[in-house]
């Protein structure tokens, strides 16, 4: 009989046959709204408000309404992993940081309105 960790590789050797990884070249709120559902689990780190032509306020709702829709497009048994970055807001009027943006609260944010629950969460300092 197989030993348990031979039956283990030949599982994964099984489902490393049915992996598939979709990269799609346009506008990821866009794209997520025409979809159904998303076909699979998401990993994704969203923008920084650095990176993005909006105003704190703007970036933040647009922020919320984005995690908002990826959990209400995942499958059931799907997760979807927001490794994310806190960020320092500039006021150049003051001539220093101006506010502390935590994003892991903003994902909870936008999980407030779906029926996914947080299971893990990780905080690194370097």
């Amino acid at each position: 009989p197989p030993s348990p960790a031979s039956s283990s590789l030949s599982d994964l050797q099984k489902n490393e046959q049915n992996t598939k990884r979709e990269v799609h070249c346009k506008d990821a709120i866009e794209w997520l709204k025409s979809q159904t559902t998303i076909p699979g689990s998401v990993i994704t780190s969203l923008p920084d408000v650095s990176e993005v032509p909006m105003s704190l306020s703007e970036w933040k709702k647009w922020f919320i309404e984005a995690v908002e829709l990826i959990l209400k497009k995942l499958p059931d048994n799907e997760c979807a992993i927001f490794y994310q970055t806190d960020t320092k807001v500039y006021a150049s009027h003051m001539g220093k940081f101006e506010e502390w943006v935590d994003k892991s609260y903003l994902v909870h944010r936008g999980a407030e309105n779906t029926t996914c629950k947080l299971v893990w969460h990780n905080i690194m300092s370097f």
